[in-house]
């Protein structure tokens, strides 16, 4: 692994903390919005597209929270090690399965289930 994919990995912060600095800043845009929109700064509409995709990423990120909480410390060591190496691809790549789990199941073998 390349020194600038190490120093981003140590740096990363936990989907705990991304989660509380989401809540922080939707609370901060709450309190702004209502100024901003009547100085014509903002319309209502951005405000609430804004608002819309930053608690779109705070459930995301809620979501696998719950997902990584199931796994064991070794397989969460993985996958935050293939994060930090692969970069947003791979990012891009496990969000999209967490959105859509019925690409993932369908693309499991199938295995026979019953008794001989």
């Amino acid at each position: 692994m390349s020194a600038k994919k190490n120093e981003a990995y140590a740096n990363q912060a936990t989907i705990s903390q991304e989660i509380d600095e989401l809540n922080r800043e939707l609370g901060l845009r709450k309190g702004y919005y209502p100024k901003a929109i009547s100085l014509n700064k903002l319309t209502q509409a951005q405000a609430d597209e804004q608002v819309r995709i930053l608690t779109s990423g705070k459930h995301r990120l809620a979501s696998m929270r719950m997902i990584q909480a199931r796994l064991t410390p070794g397989q969460a060591n993985i996958l935050n090690a293939m994060f930090a190496y692969f970069g947003p691809e791979l990012e891009q790549a496990w969000t999209y399965l967490m959105r859509n789990p019925e690409i993932a199941y369908e693309a499991l073998p199938t295995h026979a289930t019953t008794a001989s």
